[in-house]
């Protein structure tokens, strides 16, 4: 497996231009269904987290995300840890459904269980809980801010899940994006 820190890599503009353009193209069905048609609500939720998340995947999937399968390991839910709850919805998962991309979400939460996308409910700190991917194809494991989430800070040591993931996907052998 291959760790990626999109944080440490210049990605470039053209995965953020690609970015903007597919985010502009899914706002108003997002927005309808998820926001209620309030852009500034929308604007308010969902940007911050597309604007830092979408240019990484995309980069690392070479522009093409129709028909992935992208993982996306605390893919967040309606949930809240203390915080407003929108802040951990997952809105990546969402978009990348919406322009073609099989996803599939892993959350703690089971407000996750509401989405379009395939989700699953699952505590990672528990042995063997990813062993349902093993017979499928993955196109990437995308896991931003999961390391440092507070479903995984809150627990225990995020460098002890890191390697309990690399454990957990020792079948997988393509990219793992973090933040």
């Amino acid at each position: 497996m291959i760790w990626l820190d999109y944080i440490s890599v210049s990605i470039p503009s053209q995965y953020s231009d690609l970015a903007h353009h597919l985010e502009e193209q899914c706002r108003g069905v997002l927005m309808r269904k998820y926001c209620k048609g309030n852009y500034f609500v929308y604007y308010e939720r969902a940007i911050p987290s597309l604007a830092r998340q979408l240019p990484a995947v995309l980069w690392v999937l070479e522009g093409d995300v129709k028909n992935k399968v992208i993982v996306d390991l605390g893919c967040g839910s309606t949930a809240s840890f203390d915080t407003p709850s929108y802040a951990y919805e997952p809105w990546l998962g969402r978009l990348l459904h919406e322009v073609g991309a099989k996803v599939v979400g892993v959350d703690s939460h089971v407000q996750v269980l509401k989405e379009e996308f395939e989700t699953h409910c699952i505590n990672l700190w528990e042995d063997g809980k990813l062993i349902f991917l093993k017979l499928r194809r993955i196109d990437l494991v995308h896991a931003a801010s999961f390391f440092d989430s507070p479903g995984v800070v809150g627990k225990g040591d995020s460098d002890v899940m890191r390697r309990k993931i690399e454990t957990e996907l020792n079948f997988y052998t393509g990219k793992l994006l973090f933040a």
